[in-house]
C-alpha cells in the first residue's frame, strides 16, 4: 500500500499483473511524484509509458497486501548510469 500513490506491476503491454507474478514496477500518469518526462527527449517519455502507467524499468511482484518486492531492472543499461552520464551519451 502507497497511500496517495497508485503503484502496480503491469506486463509489457501495460496490463496489470495478478499478486506474486513478475513485472514491471509502475506508476499511474499524473502522480506528483512522477517526472513530467526526459529532457529534450520525447520520444523516450513516450516510451517509459505503457498506456496509463509509468513503467520504472525496475522487475518486481505485488503480494497480496499490496507491497513491492522488487530486485533487479529490466534495463541493465540504464541501472549503472549516472544521471550525468546519461546525458552525455544522449549527447545532452
Amino acid at each position: 500500500p502507497y497511500p496517495g500513490h497508485e503503484v502496480a506491476i503491469v506486463d509489457e503491454e501495460g496490463r496489470v499483473v495478478p499478486p506474486g507474478e513478475l513485472g514491471v514496477i509502475a506508476v499511474r500518469r499524473g502522480d506528483p511524484v512522477i517526472m513530467l518526462g526526459y529532457w529534450n527527449r520525447p520520444e523516450a517519455t513516450a516510451a517509459a509509458y505503457r498506456g496509463d502507467w509509468f513503467c520504472t524499468g525496475d522487475l518486481g511482484v505485488m503480494d497480496g497486501e499490496g507491497y513491492v518486492h522488487s530486485g533487479s531492472t529490466a534495463l541493465p543499461d540504464l541501472a549503472a548510469t549516472t544521471p550525468l552520464e546519461a546525458s552525455a551519451a544522449a549527447g545532452a
